[in-house]
């Protein structure tokens, strides 16, 4: 019987033994391939991909905004047209009663007999002439009144349908809202953990991110020309392109809000976010703008870069998600990001996707 035990003991330690060295091996494994802690430059590039995604994210939110005013506005007017066919179909509900009424008094007896018995029939004629001109108002004032109602519930059930987008549109700008603040809240707190000189570096850099340039229409892309080409072109616009007017008062209105605070969603005048900055400025030279970058991006003439004049569009990145308004002299005016102000720009300091000249 011993005999038979020691193996059965020696099979015991040889398992504890195998289990501890499974689990040294394991740790060891853990040890071996853990990730390392980032670098100051992983950081800031992580801190500008999250700025980036909060601005493509805040231009749709821009666009959702947008859209619910509109619908705001049509319910507006819609509300106002039930309203005038409601008052419409009361009067004309009380005029049907009315010859009703009349009807009943003067059409109760026979026709014949009550020519044939009537001591005046003339007067009778005339009255009975009167009823009939009255039985063609009364059938007019059906008509009437049966169009009236179907285009008060017509009016109702478009009313219904927008108030229901309405709603759904903010479930969607709440969610969009939530999105973008969940990333700045990340990238600021990210930017905290870089020292004083990294973060003040990044917020002086322009742009929210690096990013692809698109193609001008042509298929050129604008970011081959040289530094030379660039200073002939700013050298031109200032030199021999004329300034219209609106775009003049555009400039003067970017300018004026040079210092002013980014802020996410912010159309001016106290803050602004990239395109609340560019439909401000020209809002105050008369001319109304899409509310997002990439509305923006098609809200005029497409023009080459070396035709740029100031006032233009600049639009940044292949998804258009930064816009900046050209002021001359090869710089932009533009709102970069959260935590920077309204500033100066050098026209190339972002991959360019598109010049357009608002109409």
């Amino acid at each position: 019987m011993a005999s038979h035990r020691r193996p059965r003991a020696g099979k015991t330690r040889v398992t504890v033994l195998t289990a501890t060295a499974v689990t040294a091996v394991a740790f060891a494994s853990n040890v071996s391939y853990a990730d390392p802690a980032p670098s100051q430059e992983q950081v800031r590039q992580r801190i500008g991909e999250l700025y980036h995604q909060a601005e493509a994210t805040t231009e749709e939110y821009n666009g959702l905004a947008e859209r619910q005013e509109r619908l705001r506005e049509q319910v507006a007017r819609a509300q106002g047209r039930i309203a005038d066919a409601q008052a419409e179909l009361v009067v004309l509900q009380g005029d049907l009663g009315s010859m009703a009424a009349a009807r009943y008094r003067g059409g109760g007896v026979d026709p014949t007999l009550a020519l044939l018995m009537s001591e005046n029939p003339d007067e009778y004629l005339s009255r009975a002439s009167a009823l009939d001109r009255l039985a063609e108002r009364q059938q007019a004032a059906v008509v009437r009144a049966r169009s009236t109602r179907r285009t008060l519930d017509q009016e109702r059930r478009e009313a219904a349908d927008t108030l229901a987008a309405l709603e759904a549109g903010r479930r969607d700008l709440a969610a969009k809202r939530a999105d973008v603040e969940s990333k700045l809240t990340r990238a600021r707190e990210l930017l905290n953990t870089l020292d004083a000189s990294d973060r003040a570096r990044f917020l002086v850099a322009d742009g929210p991110a690096e990013g692809s340039a698109g193609a001008f229409a042509d298929g050129t892309d604008p970011n081959r020309a040289s530094r030379d080409e660039a200073r002939t072109g700013s050298a031109r616009d200032a030199r021999t392109a004329p300034l219209d007017g609106r775009a003049a008062i555009a400039v003067a209105a970017a300018t004026r809000a040079l210092g002013k605070p980014y802020v996410w969603g912010a159309g001016g005048p106290d803050s602004f976010d990239c395109s609340g900055l560019t439909g401000w400025a020209w809002r105050q030279a008369g001319v109304v703008l899409p509310r997002t970058s990439q509305a923006q991006a098609g809200a005029g003439r497409a023009v080459p870069i070396a035709e740029i004049r100031p006032g233009d569009l600049v639009v940044y990145f292949g998804g258009y998600t930064h816009v900046g308004v050209y002021v001359g002299a090869g710089r932009i005016i533009h709102a970069p990001k959260p935590g920077t102000n309204v500033r100066y720009a050098p026209l190339r300091s972002m991959p360019i996707a598109k010049v357009v000249r608002p109409a």
